[in-house]
């Protein structure tokens, strides 16, 4: 996968979070959804490489990541991500991680529920500002992005032509 940046310059305005849809619940992460969550992100990424391990080491035992939340209906983990402060930065800034809907719920703005969810999270410890990456080969992921204020950030330059394509690709398909 390929993946670039993409910002929010600030978290004013940060929009409320929605209500949740009927059946669904939005909490923390417990032990028990070490495994689960591990599916949930297999499926979400078409990633095999997504063990228990995996999520200990990226998410789990991660000491920058301050939250990971979980998204379920009716005992199934459908959505999940992780609120991560950047460690040293200035301004303190957060980063999305591993934000995952389940192919089978998706459609449905839940992306969107646990993206505002981590905006709230980085206002409240303190966060001026946010990023997330992308897989540019996901278009709904950037376009929820952007929903939300985020703008691409040009890491290098290479990224200047990729994001052209992307932006060009986003309005063709929207028939402007």
């Amino acid at each position: 996968m390929s993946y670039l940046l993409i910002r929010r310059a600030d978290l004013e305005g940060v929009p409320p979070l929605p209500e949740l849809p009927e059946g669904y619940a939005l909490r923390l992460l417990i032990p028990a959804d070490r495994e689960p969550l591990a599916e949930l992100l297999k499926s979400a990424f078409e990633d095999a490489e997504w063990t228990p391990e995996r999520v200990d080491a990226t998410l789990i035992n991660d000491p920058d990541v301050k939250r990971i939340y979980i998204l379920e209906t009716q005992g199934r983990r459908v959505g999940s991500v992780a609120a991560l402060i950047q460690p040293d930065s200035e301004p303190v800034e957060g980063h999305i991680r591993c934000l995952a809907v389940h192919p089978d719920f998706r459609g449905k703005r839940l992306g969107a529920l646990l993206a505002i969810a981590c905006l709230h999270t980085f206002r409240e410890l303190g966060a001026k500002t946010a990023t997330i990456s992308v897989d540019e080969k996901m278009p709904f992921a950037i376009k929820l992005c952007r929903s939300l204020g985020f703008e691409p950030d040009h890491e290098d330059s290479s990224h200047v032509e990729r994001w052209t394509k992307i932006l060009s690709d986003l309005l063709a398909a929207a028939n402007l």
